[in-house]
């Protein structure tokens, strides 16, 4: 589970292993203090090279969560919105970055921007929907917006086109991971390697009324993937999978794998 339905305060607490009733950044004017010790810190300090590529605002340098990364790239730095947002784009970088460097452990950490609005998949992901479908509904904030305004009503059509868009953005984005994820099994080192993927929101389709996220805390803004890939030897049958696990988890899972307290 998530701590937050909304990325300012729910990627600290992924990052820091502390509630926001402890990290304290809770809105946009918020943040993370330099006392906070974060997850690419503790790596660094044990000789890791961290890096950090994030296609999102929200999760920036200037929100100071760039702390103990030796690299961050903020895509939406001389990058359209397009391009920016792009996983294809981001896995790129990282596959590049993941053939350097290989004196030293590495920390990588990538913040991807799909399944996230605007649901806007290239047309080879656009698997999902119905070609005879002809309603104003689309992928954009805009759409999401009207909706929860109640300036659009939508049809059980109109839902079932922005579902269909969603999962094709899911699609897109599964298939830039994949990318990654290739790249680290040609590796020497991928027996050696741990991969989360995780997420720091959900998102609602009018299960209770809205789409998108942000405000509501029910379970389809909190409930999030945990997908975690562990070396060989490790003892995965010790792991109590029966408990719930937030977001809080991360860092103490991930600095326990690397034998740091």
């Amino acid at each position: 589970f998530a701590t937050a339905s909304y990325t300012t305060c729910s990627m600290p607490t992924m990052l820091t292993g502390l509630s926001f009733l402890d990290h304290g950044v809770t809105n946009r004017r918020h943040i993370l203090p330099k006392s906070v010790t974060t997850l690419a810190e503790s790596l660094q300090q044990r000789g890791y090279r961290t890096s950090c590529y994030s296609a999102n605002p929200h999760h920036g340098i200037g929100r100071g969560l760039g702390q103990g990364c030796d690299t961050f790239e903020e895509l939406w730095h001389e990058r359209n919105r397009t391009a920016a947002i792009d996983p294809h784009v981001m896995s790129a970088l990282a596959t590049k970055a993941l053939t350097e460097n290989l004196d030293s452990p590495q920390f990588f950490m990538l913040h991807y921007i799909p399944p996230h609005e605007p649901y806007a998949p290239r047309p080879e992901f656009d698997l999902f929907g119905n070609d005879q479908y002809a309603g104003e509904v689309d992928g954009t904030v805009r759409t999401l917006r009207r909706i929860n305004r109640g300036r659009l009503i939508p049809t059980e059509d109109d839902l079932n086109e922005l579902i269909a868009l969603y999962d094709g953005n899911l699609r897109m984005a599964d298939d830039g991971v994949g990318l990654v994820l290739d790249t680290l099994r040609q590796r020497d080192r991928w027996d050696q390697t741990v991969v989360l993927v995780t997420s720091d929101h959900g998102e609602a389709f009018l299960e209770h009324g809205r789409v998108g996220h942000n405000t509501p805390v029910y379970d389809e803004l909190l409930r999030v993937p945990f997908i975690l890939r562990v070396p060989p030897g490790v003892v995965t049958s010790e792991i109590d999978t029966r408990q719930f696990v937030s977001l809080e988890d991360v860092v103490p899972t991930l600095l326990g794998l690397t034998e740091v307290p």
